[in-house]
């Protein structure tokens, strides 16, 4: 009995360093629903003690140990496959070395073999308990670290690349703990050394991962000043506008004087409608008093409308909405450039855009409905951009989440009979703390 309970915390220690390992490099799926994390940790543990009492082949006890390792962190950390299955091996071959330097250190004091030891695996728990621990905080050193960045910047590709050294370690591991006639020595520097590479391993993800956030926000940043231009521009253009429709307006005023001085009724008829449809090609087809979201807004739609895509709005006052306008900028023209872009390929009977901007007591919320071709990606809550340059193109959607997220807001995207959607809500009242603190921090 007591040798059991010493196998189950001797698990539970490795699946506590395990899922804190995984923290180091991803996202928890699962923030809101601690019970979940919990039993599936719970489960994991569980497939660990079966593996270590069924399992009598050690290749095979490994390769279980990593496939359920694989599956259900996959459940609990938003990761690509690859990254997933690089940081199980990884995992795995940190715990084996670990193992390794114990058994080395046995052997100092122990005249026996390698099989030997670990039958006798009972009368040195206490030990095996002691490493587990230290392995314990040898994960909470790298967690301290190696987090704080975003890995998921980084390319399948460049994951499968680095994959060689930890499926080398395992199988390193593998081949020295069946070689009962290897030295002593030999084999505890050779588990260091192999533990060593590893960490080393890290900081070149580290810095892989460091570089891919410089570039991803020297993109954000460019991306950001364009809209910033393209806002200034139109706003220019739309007041030059307006300059000159006042303008123009005196002048139609007194044409339509000079003929009714003149008594030419039906001639100032004829001007009066010729002058409404001019007008009506060169108005501003929504007003919501956000000088802002009516640029975008009455942009998006003219370009809309070249496009052959009809685009049915729902809008309410939105003047006093308290968010950067630069943020406003990347919110409106990132949903309605992809929704654009989206209907472009498509049959013209099928163009249309549902766009929903308003404003109430307590919330703001701005919605977005659009057909789209073919399947579209969504995994996460975030969209998987179809396009060939994924890094550059997923910049806009990117810029998106930061958004709602210093807002704190919520994002909802999801596609259903060939129609993607995504609302975003905004609660008034945390918007306006975080607009008051980035306002107190430029004063």
């Amino acid at each position: 009995m007591r040798e059991i309970v010493q196998n189950v915390v001797l698990v539970i220690i490795e699946i506590l360093a395990c899922d804190l390992f995984f923290q180091t490099f991803m996202e928890r799926r699962f923030e809101k629903k601690p019970w979940v994390h919990r039993m599936i940790i719970g489960i994991l543990v569980l497939a660990w003690m079966i593996n270590s009492i069924k399992a009598q082949n050690f290749w095979v006890k490994v390769a279980l140990g990593i496939g359920s390792v694989s599956v259900l962190m996959g459940v609990l950390y938003k990761a690509r496959i690859s990254q997933i299955f690089f940081s199980a091996i990884c995992y795995q071959g940190i715990c084996m070395g670990m193992d390794l330097v114990l058994l080395a250190i046995v052997r100092c004091f122990v005249d026996e073999t390698l099989m030997v030891i670990l039958q006798k695996e009972g009368k040195i728990n206490i030990l095996w308990i002691l490493f587990k621990l230290i392995l314990f905080l040898f994960i909470v050193c790298i967690n301290r670290k190696f987090s704080k960045r975003n890995y998921q910047l980084l390319r399948d590709d460049e994951w499968i690349r680095f994959l060689f050294f930890p499926v080398f370690t395992v199988a390193a591991i593998i081949f020295m703990l069946a070689d009962e006639e290897m030295a002593r020595k030999t084999m505890f520097f050779l588990a260091i050394g192999l533990m060593g590479a590893n960490v080393i391993l890290f900081y070149l993800i580290k810095d892989f991962a460091e570089r891919a956030e410089s570039n991803k926000k020297d993109s954000l940043v460019k991306e950001r000043r364009n809209h910033q231009i393209a806002m200034y521009e139109s706003m220019e253009l739309a007041y030059n506008q307006q300059k000159k429709k006042v303008h123009e307006f005196k002048n139609h005023l007194n044409c339509i004087q000079g003929l009714l001085q003149e008594d030419r009724e039906k001639e100032a008829l004829q001007y009066v409608s010729k002058i409404n449809n001019l007008s009506e090609q060169h108005m501003n087809y929504f007003t919501t008093l956000n000088p802002v979201a009516d640029v975008i807004i009455n942009q998006k739609y003219q370009q809309a409308l070249e496009n052959g895509i009809s685009m049915v709005t729902v809008l309410n006052e939105l003047r006093g909405i308290l968010m950067e306008d630069k943020d406003l900028v990347v919110l409106l023209s990132n949903l309605l450039n992809n929704a654009i872009e989206a209907c472009d390929k498509l049959k013209k009977e099928q163009k249309q855009i549902k766009f929903k901007f308003v404003q109430q007591e307590e919330r703001v919320i701005l919605s977005i409905k659009n057909p789209i071709k073919g399947n579209l990606r969504i995994k996460g809550n975030e969209i998987k951009t179809s396009k060939k340059n994924e890094q550059e193109h997923g910049i806009g959607l990117y810029n998106i989440k930061k958004v709602i997220e210093k807002y704190g807001g919520e994002g909802i995207c999801e596609v259903n009979k060939g129609v993607f959607s995504y609302t975003i809500i905004f609660n008034k009242k945390e918007m306006q703390g975080v607009y008051e603190t980035l306002r107190s921090g430029e004063s």
